[in-house]
């Protein structure tokens, strides 16, 4: 069935990509020590359209477990009533990616010891832009844009041909509601003809979104964390004296109680719990969650966990600043990341790569048209001496070329190419190059310039090209 597949290059890459990529994810998350909170997990079939039953997870004779990331969900993937289509719910810092790793990393070590099985490969979501495009045709192509490859030996199409590829898929919950939808269509209708796909996604929105995974057979619901569970977590990290803290006082008690909206008590949560055990100090009680991460933000920039940093992971890392001195202060650091979580809630991502901004990014638009003309400029003259040079090859030797000839073809030929290379990347290129033009048309005719962009433009271009009031 699956001879046309090519097993040398999967295992190349699920040993020297995936697993590495799973390791260290997991080791970011959890520390190198990678302690495990327990978690209890719940068996939810009602979220995947089957019947509604009172039926809880059971593991080997047990009536309810607690759920080992290296074990317990494994198990689960590949009960005889579920056989490999799972959805992993919980709420915001339940742990549900770090659930999804270590399910990863069990899955990859188990097709590496067992080769031309299954290929288990991580997707992020929040990449599905087109809403057009079907999950096989999308997995194809960031399997090539992740991975490389030569799409003519069309490895990957083998691949889900054969049906040989796992996808593990995170952050469904990553592309808002109304593409959230359309999105679980997508995969309603991929994971009907699929053998095996897990999809992991924030209990609440996938609530919201009121769409099943009809095509899934199982899912489970990382549940908040008990009182036991938090104080063995506490214990573990040596924090012990924080649990007497919470029960007795009001402010921390309130944080273990839903809210409101129904949310779940912040230090229920893992990573809540996890930032409080590093953070608390009675002296400066955190009383909110803002309050929490703002000492956590505090602490991590301070210098002397800075250069506690440095000596635990000498050797493992190479510091873009030889000192701490030398790194940037502590403003600047701050509006970086107010910047990089900005960028991140807007374009609904979870991951930043310095290699993936874009000018649109930059958050004052002057900024932006700044760039645009550059590169405007840069494109005219590139093209343009390019093109002239190439049409001067068809110009007779005997006939007479100008200065000003080879000027004007440069620019004609620079303004075609110009404007072609310069918005291909932006529907709003061409006004933004146009902004100086304009700009000296009304000086010349004495024109109101807003009130002349208006007509041209149904959105006033003085809202991408002028530079912000502060």
């Amino acid at each position: 069935m699956s001879s046309s597949v090519d097993w040398n290059w999967a295992l190349r890459l699920l040993r020297d990509k995936q697993l590495p990529d799973i390791h260290k994810r997991l080791t970011d998350t959890l520390g190198r020590d990678r302690c495990l909170m327990q978690l209890s997990i719940n068996e939810q079939l009602s979220w995947v359209g089957r019947l509604e039953a009172n039926r809880r997870l059971q593991v080997q004779g047990e009536d309810r477990g607690i759920l080992d990331m290296h074990q317990m969900l494994i198990e689960t993937f590949g009960q005889d009533d579920i056989k490999g289509k799972l959805l992993i719910l919980g709420t915001p810092g339940a742990g549900k990616t770090t659930a999804l790793l270590s399910l990863a990393e069990q899955l990859v070590c188990g097709a590496l010891d067992q080769p031309k099985t299954v290929i288990p490969v991580l997707f992020e979501l929040s990449t599905w832009r087109n809403d057009n495009q079907s999950i096989q045709d999308w997995l194809i192509e960031q399997l090539y844009d992740l991975h490389g490859g030569d799409r003519k030996a069309k490895r990957y199409e083998q691949w889900l041909d054969q049906q040989v590829l796992l996808p593990l898929l995170d952050g469904l919950d990553e592309l808002g509601l109304e593409r959230q939808k359309q999105c679980t269509r997508k995969l309603n209708e991929f994971a009907k003809h699929y053998p095996h796909l897990v999809v992991c996604c924030r209990v609440k929105e996938f609530a919201q979104a009121n769409f099943k995974l009809d095509n899934l057979r199982g899912a489970v619901c990382l549940e908040p964390l008990t009182d036991e569970q938090i104080q063995e977590y506490l214990n573990t990290v040596n924090r012990p004296d924080l649990c007497p803290m919470i029960q007795s006082v009001p402010a921390l008690q309130n944080l273990l109680e839903s809210d409101d909206k129904g949310d779940v008590g912040l230090l229920r949560v893992p990573l809540f719990i996890s930032l409080a055990a590093k953070v608390y100090d009675p002296q400066y009680p955190f009383q909110t969650k803002t309050e929490l991460l703002e000492q956590y933000v505090e602490r991590q920039l301070s210098k002397d966990v800075r250069e506690s940093d440095r000596r635990k992971e000498i050797k493992q890392r190479q510091w873009a600043y030889k000192t701490p001195e030398l790194e940037p202060k502590r403003q600047k650091t701050l509006r970086t990341l107010w910047w990089i979580a900005q960028t991140l809630r807007d374009e609904n991502q979870i991951e930043f790569l310095i290699e993936d901004i874009q000018p649109y990014n930059l958050s004052n638009k002057f900024r932006q048209w700044q760039y645009w003309l550059f590169l405007f400029i840069g494109n005219l003259l590139t093209t343009g001496t390019i093109a002239t040079v190439v049409y001067s090859q068809w110009i007779p030797a005997n006939h007479p070329v100008s200065w000003s000839s080879t000027f004007t073809s440069i620019l004609i030929f620079g303004l075609a190419g110009g404007f072609i290379f310069s918005t291909s990347s932006k529907a709003d290129g061409a006004r933004l190059i146009s902004y100086p033009f304009i700009q000296l048309y009304c000086l010349y005719h004495k024109r109101n310039y807003l009130e002349y962009t208006e007509n041209i433009y149904p959105y006033s271009i003085t809202s991408i090209c002028l530079p912000d009031s502060d």
